[in-house]
């Protein structure tokens, strides 16, 4: 699998899955970093089909990163926090995502997202679980713990229910 070559290229890649309740833990969470880390974060949110969604647009206010909404063979950069579109599934393909839409079924795309993330950069990973509705997150973080995925579940900071508690 190829990987991004440069100074762009990310150290990790990050993904940070959370059910719809979980934007005041997304800003609390990209609030605190700084915004030369190394990493690439991706914001994998359960987001309704049909939203316009603005997720990018406001987590932009809480980085100095960009905040992107993330699409087909954009490739994955250091430094930068990618969001999933509405109505898709999320996928990493040799350091660059793949969206796929519609999305394959309700409340799974952290699952999907971390098992590709796992696949595509094993042990260069980092999984964190904010939140989860219906157990989303649980199955993905672990397949990447697997493959040598850091997964982390911290749902007390997001505002959601039936977090990801196993991931």
């Amino acid at each position: 699998m190829a990987k991004v070559t440069g100074a762009l290229s990310p150290n990790y890649i990050v993904g940070i899955g959370g059910s719809a309740g979980a934007l005041n833990a997304y800003k609390a969470l990209l609030e605190s970093l700084p915004s030369n880390t190394g990493m690439a974060f991706v914001v994998v949110s359960h987001i309704h089909p049909d939203a316009n969604s603005q997720l990018a647009q406001i987590l932009s206010r809480y980085t100095k990163m960009p905040a992107l909404l993330a699409s087909t063979a954009m490739p994955i950069r250091a430094n930068h926090v990618y969001v999933i579109p509405a109505n898709a599934d999320l996928q990493i393909e040799s350091y660059s995502f793949k969206v796929v839409s519609p999305r394959s079924r309700r409340n799974a795309q952290i699952d999907l997202f971390f098992s590709s993330l796992a696949e595509a950069v094993g042990a260069r990973a980092i999984g964190i679980v904010l939140s989860g509705y219906d157990g989303d997150g649980s199955e993905g973080g672990k397949a990447s713990r697997a493959k040598g995925v850091t997964a982390l579940d911290h749902a007390r900071s997001a505002d959601g229910k039936d977090s990801a508690h196993d991931a």
